[in-house]
């Protein structure tokens, strides 16, 4: 096992680095320090003071539950959700294709770890929630995942219905027929083995026609959990939305202040040289307006137009809200503020993009009176597989070695080899024709000082003209050297496929399907709860 500072992993934001390694520095925009143990009990204490429809919120969490295939613990969860002085951990996700990118297991299992140990340390239930986005509409960024193959190649599954969803949320996208074609695209993706056929079996009893994008989500993520006692939020859901109306009323009434509170908020963010995850227009509200599709909404002379060119009044809306909620849905911003007026939210845990727009932010927690939960690193892994290790072992590199890019990487391994031969020769003709032009250049100056010049400017062509003739040559003996290239291009796809790290592109089937179930456990239990860099596990 190896820790990577995030310092060190390609396309860290700053403000993640920061978060990490020197809090201080984003203190003005993410509240209190995970690292304090006092920071949990402090923003306990606010959160206890408020009041949550505790028990209405468990009845209609219990009925999805029931739906998503969950286990015991998750109802015997709930029900101490109910007793007032409950607290909650939330984690979240969009619901993608087969659990999406295998982050999202990571996700949970840090949501799970910091509930236990908040419980402990603050005497109080504490359970683990998980938000799946079903009020989302991007249909392209969950219809798919990706795979390694039999063939080394990174390969995209993907449901393709019979029409894309026209903007609907996925909460309301119901598999087809056709996602038994999807299911056949990842089985046709590997080779036999001792376990793809159990895989195959609980993956296709979670992803059939007729559920939606979250439900089948939690009951795959179930079966990869087990019992574990996550309780899943659809929040596209009547009861919740109705729980929610008048929260939706309240950012009405609001009138746009939180909007203008964010716009200065991106201006500090932007001051303190970090960047703005989340860029929206003033005037766009942070709710969404979906009796059918998803449409923003903006304030217009006075009133609201939807993008559709639907318009009401300021009333208008706010009854519309009451009416129908489950036609409104927040906006990213909002969303964690949702989460903490339906919930006890003492905890969020978020990566590096969620760490960005929590920053954004903190401000509506403040306009809706709500305590601004501890913001807490999902854990980040990389799996090394044996072949993978023999690589890096064989020609003695890191996992940070594949980060770049894999023909310069490939360039340097020739030159310590093969190339090495190369090199020298490069370098014995650099310096001698260097030598024999210095002393040309003194002989010539003594003739005639104008030839100097000259002189100076035919040497540095020479070392040019070598220097280009070593890329050729270094070229020639990479042609020659396939295997070798083979190697790094595989190794890079495994370890930093699309060029970021394996967690957000892989699905976890592919390593169920070599290592089973049980590898699952075993990664688990190597987490460094205590230590959040970057952690590489070898399988």
């Amino acid at each position: 096992m190896i820790d990577i500072s995030f310092r060190q992993l390609p396309a860290t934001t700053r403000l993640f680095a920061d978060f990490l390694y020197d809090f201080q520095r984003v203190e003005p925009f993410l509240g209190r320090n995970f690292r304090d143990k006092g920071s949990f009990s402090a923003v306990a204490e606010t959160v206890l003071a408020g009041s949550h429809p505790r028990q209405k919120g468990a009845a209609i969490l219990t009925e999805q539950n029931r739906l998503f295939g969950s286990g015991p613990k998750t109802f015997e969860n709930l029900k101490r959700f109910e007793k007032p002085g409950s607290l909650a951990v939330f984690g979240g996700q969009q619901g993608g294709l087969f659990g999406g990118p295998v982050f999202t297991l990571y996700k949970a299992w840090t949501v799970l770890h910091l509930a236990g140990q908040l419980e402990r340390e603050l005497g109080r239930p504490t359970i683990p929630f998980f938000w799946m986005a079903g009020d989302d509409h991007d249909f392209a960024e969950v219809n798919h995942t990706f795979v390694m193959d039999k063939k080394n190649r990174l390969t995209k599954l993907e449901y393709a219905p019979s029409k894309p969803p026209p903007g609907l949320p996925m909460g309301r996208v119901r598999f087809e027929e056709s996602i038994g074609g999807t299911l056949n695209q990842w089985d046709e993706a590997f080779h036999p083995s001792d376990f793809k056929g159990e895989v195959f079996a609980k993956l296709s009893s979670a992803y059939t026609a007729g559920r939606s994008f979250p439900e089948a989500f939690a009951f795959w993520m179930n079966q990869l959990l087990g019992d574990s006692g996550l309780v899943w939020v659809n929040p596209n859901d009547s009861g919740l939305k109705e729980l929610a109306a008048e929260f939706f009323v309240a950012e009405l009434d609001l009138n746009g202040t939180s909007q203008a509170k964010v716009a200065v908020v991106n201006e500090r963010l932007l001051a303190s040289n970090y960047h703005v995850q989340v860029h929206k227009t003033e005037e766009l509200l942070n709710l969404f307006y979906q009796p059918g599709r998803r449409e923003t909404v903006r304030k217009s002379n006075g009133g609201f137009v939807t993008e559709t060119g639907r318009r009401f009044s300021a009333s208008e809306l706010q009854d519309r809200v009451r009416q129908s909620p489950g036609d409104f849905s927040p906006n990213v911003l909002l969303r964690p503020v949702l989460q903490s007026h339906l919930f006890p939210v003492v905890a969020a845990v978020l990566g590096p993009s969620e760490v960005a727009y929590f920053a954004q932010a903190e401000p509506l927690f403040e306009l809706h009176q709500l305590p601004f939960p501890v913001v807490w690193p999902r854990k980040s892994v990389t799996l090394l597989e044996g072949k993978v290790a023999n690589v890096l072992k064989k020609h003695n590199l890191s996992v940070l070695d594949f980060a770049g890019d894999p023909e310069v990487l490939l360039g340097r391994l020739i030159r310590e080899t093969e190339g090495k031969e190369l090199e020298t020769k490069v370098l014995f003709a650099r310096q001698s024709t260097k030598e024999a032009m210095e002393a040309l250049k003194k002989e010539l100056a003594g003739l005639d000082p104008t030839l100097e010049k000259t002189a100076e400017q035919v040497k540095a062509k020479f070392d040019l003209e070598i220097q280009n003739l070593e890329k050729k040559g270094v070229a020639a003996v990479k042609r020659k050297n396939e295997v070798l290239r083979e190697q790094v291009y595989r190794t890079k796809e495994l370890l930093f496929p699309e060029r970021v790290l394996q967690e957000r592109v892989f699905n976890a089937t592919y390593f169920l399907v070599k290592y089973g179930f049980e590898v699952l456990p075993k990664v688990r239990g190597l987490i460094n709860w205590e230590n959040f860099d970057h952690r590489v596990i070898a399988l």
